[in-house]
């Protein structure tokens, strides 16, 4: 079981030796189809870390070969926890007997609305280009265009391969903007690119799409609004003049 991000490893370029050494250790490590098992210290005074090397060999070309390896972050004893929960379909008495109507067991038009509230919800279909035949004249367009049209993904709204991470993103630009501002409180950090927050906020296509099962989907699972508790202050009665 793998954790954490993917690391790449690859041995120092100003150092031939380190670097014939490496290329054998993963050349024997892919031709035995095995894995090192390592530890990761971070800096000093840091607890390791137990991580997997996955050897890899590239091929970029003109006879060139690049030796590198992944590692990954495995667990310890500690991290891997399992636990048992019961069924989430069927419920069963203190008797035994199987209980078949209940309100943690949900009835056939709940589940018929949430899978329409599911299916309604498909960031695919948004910004979709619809498909048009096209004339003999038209031939000569770009095979990429041709490919998007025909796979229907022309202009949609969600592609995962411009899905950034906007922490990440913004983590560097606060950096970058405090090492070229003399004053960060008179010129304060400019608001991120829309693209970073493009998916913070639901489409208005989809919300008006599933506005009215979503109502119904209310209604079914009976829904309320549950008020706030509000804590009353401990009553400080009783205490002497150095107490409390």
């Amino acid at each position: 079981m793998f954790m954490g991000e993917v690391r790449y490893m690859w041995p120092d370029i100003t150092n031939p030796k380190a670097q014939i050494q490496w290329s054998s250790l993963v050349s024997a490590l892919i031709t035995t189809d095995f894995v090192a098992i390592t530890r990761w210290v971070l800096k000093d005074g840091s607890p390791p870390d137990i991580g997997v090397c996955i050897p890899q060999q590239e091929f970029p070309g003109d006879g060139k070969k690049l030796d590198l390896m992944y590692w990954v972050k495995l667990p310890f004893a500690d991290d891997d926890h399992k636990f048992f929960f019961p069924s989430l379909t069927k419920l069963k008495s203190v008797e035994g007997n199987e209980i078949t109507e209940h309100p943690y067991l949900p009835t056939k038009e709940q589940c018929d609305l949430m899978d329409e509230l599911v299916l309604g919800m498909d960031l695919d279909a948004v910004g979709r280009k619809p498909k048009v035949e096209k004339d003999s004249d038209d031939e000569d367009e770009e095979d990429e265009e041709e490919e998007e049209e025909e796979d229907g993904l022309a202009g949609r709204w969600f592609d995962p391969a411009r899905c950034y991470n906007p922490v990440i993103h913004r983590i560097k630009e606060a950096i970058f903007h405090a090492s070229v501002t003399q004053d960060p409180k008179a010129h304060p950090l400019p608001p991120p690119h829309p693209d970073l927050v493009k998916y913070f906020n639901t489409p208005e296509e989809i919300v008006k799409k599933v506005e009215g099962v979503t109502e119904r989907l209310k209604d079914a699972l009976d829904i309320k609004k549950v008020p706030a508790r509000v804590r009353r202050k401990a009553a400080r009665e009783g205490f002497a003049e150095d107490e409390g």
